[in-house]
């Protein structure tokens, strides 16, 4: 992280969770993504920081379950990517 500050990164560039202010979890889960819009390009490195951030959301929602979800863990993580890219950025 240091070193890519050094070089002119953020310190977050996105990142993926649930309410951070249901700590218990208790109440319904409200997950979300944050992207730093600091840090975009206007190129493919956009899609790419979103779609990492969709992958860990997706992970995240299908409980981890790699195992046997692989497929849909991957192609929600597409899905939402492209939503995301085409409401925010296509004009």
């Amino acid at each position: 992280c240091i070193s890519w500050i050094a070089d002119g990164g953020t310190y977050i560039d996105g990142f993926a969770n649930y309410n951070p202010y249901d700590t218990a979890m208790t109440r319904d889960l409200m997950p979300f993504v944050f992207i730093n819009r600091s840090v975009l390009h206007g190129d493919y490195r956009d899609v790419t920081l979103i779609n990492h951030e969709m992958v860990h959301m997706s992970l995240l929602l299908h409980d981890w379950n790699v195992e046997t979800d692989e497929e849909q863990i991957v192609t929600w993580a597409e899905t939402y990517t492209n939503f995301i890219y085409k409401q925010n950025f296509i004009k």
